[in-house]
């Protein structure tokens, strides 16, 4: 474990006795640490961080699966004895804009859906201050790189304080991810539904109708980590475009590893599901699904390519839709990039960003200007070619 302490800002609790803020850098023996895993789920329990992705299980599993070599560096936050803020970050050596760089990244990828800076919702300044302070004293670092944090997100707080101090920041806009908010009334489950793609859902009944004559249609819901299913979900994945470009899960040992171990811990936390649209008993559509805190997440979709013009898909996205607004469920998050078939359902998103803090030195201003031509290089490109989110 690093020793590095920083005291910082204080607070004021109820009873208006001062406690000040300290912060430090930990690493990977925290993980083993019972007493700090269990504070850091209670601050993913619920309230702002309340979301699956930031539970120390995500984080753990992603880095033994996905990032063995990395080095952990966890700035955490506590007031007193209590831990009120967490930072996830991993040490690794980068190239950006072609300039070798000494990274402090994100404790996650693409397959970790989304980050940001995991606080308990009481005081964002004060505690994403102490620590960037922390990670500010301790600065033998040439860039911060957060991926896919929520614009206007905990992260942002973190950026500003550093913007503050003179060091350079960039965001880069990534991901819109689409989230439908359900009907709180339980009677039409697609009260919140644009009108434009009316049409496209209502000849889903007759795409239906059709898929029967096929043979015996159901629907099913899986909230146990059964390896068959988890099995017959990566192969679905991996019998369509996935498979053939080469990013299917089953095509990678550690992403198999990694969703094999996300979905055991889902189903220990009671967050699992595995919803299957299914002819003849086998899936031609599945979700990989977790649901917490009254929202329904789905990290994976697939579906089988050869029942394509029954939109196998969008069946299925019907089907969870209805099971979700009976059961109360206030939001469906579809994540990942905006595309057609999540529009059909709704016209919210959620926008997301690479955030960059770039050290003051030398090396890290060049980091800047050479990022910050690569940002405005795509922003001419999607000018001139249009942005493939923008549907």
């Amino acid at each position: 474990m690093l020793d590095a302490v920083t005291p910082s800002q204080e607070i004021a609790p109820k009873d208006s006795i001062s406690v000040a803020l300290t912060a430090a850098i930990k690493g990977w023996s925290e993980f083993q640490n019972s007493d700090f895993i269990s504070a850091w789920r209670q601050l993913t329990a619920q309230g702002v961080c309340g979301e699956p992705f930031y539970q120390p299980e995500w984080f753990q599993v992603f880095q033994i699966s996905l990032a063995p070599k990395t080095s952990p560096y966890l700035v955490s936050v506590h007031k007193g004895d209590d831990l009120v803020g967490l930072l996830p970050l991993m040490r690794s050596r980068s190239v950006l804009g072609r300039i070798p760089a000494s990274c402090l990244q994100s404790l996650s990828n693409l397959h970790s859906c989304r980050f940001d800076f995991v606080h308990d919702g009481t005081a964002r300044e004060p505690i994403t201050k102490t620590a960037w302070e922390c990670v500010r004293d301790n600065g033998d670092w040439d860039v911060i790189e957060a991926r896919d944090v929520p614009m206007n997100g905990n992260f942002e707080g973190f950026m500003d304080h550093a913007r503050l101090d003179g060091f350079p920041t960039l965001l880069w806009p990534t991901r819109k991810m689409p989230y439908l908010p359900l009907s709180a009334d339980r009677q039409d489950p697609f009260t919140n539904c644009p009108d434009r793609f009316k049409g496209s859902r209502s000849r889903l009944k007759g795409k239906e109708k059709k898929l029967r004559q096929e043979g015996p249609v159901d629907f099913t819901l899986t909230k146990e980590a059964d390896p068959e299913i988890v099995g017959k979900f990566f192969k679905l994945e991996a019998s369509g475009w996935k498979g053939q470009n080469g990013s299917a899960i089953s095509l990678s040992s550690s992403l198999i590893n990694f969703y094999t171990t996300i979905a055991k811990v889902a189903e220990k936390q009671g967050t699992l599901r595995l919803y299957s649209l299914r002819l003849s008993g086998e899936p031609i559509a599945m979700h990989f699904g977790v649901q917490m805190n009254g929202v329904y997440y789905i990290p994976k979709v697939a579906y089988d390519e050869r029942y394509k013009k029954f939109s196998p898909g969008l069946l299925l996205a019907k089907y969870v839709i209805e099971a979700l607004t009976q059961e109360g469920i206030s939001c469906f998050d579809f994540l990942g990039p905006r595309m057609e078939w999540k529009c059909v359902w709704t016209p919210y998103v959620r926008e997301h960003a690479n955030c960059y803090i770039f050290n003051r030195t030398v090396k890290g201003r060049a980091l800047h200007a050479a990022v910050t031509a690569a940002a405005h290089l795509r922003r001419l490109k999607y000018r001139w070619k249009g942005d493939p989110q923008d549907i």
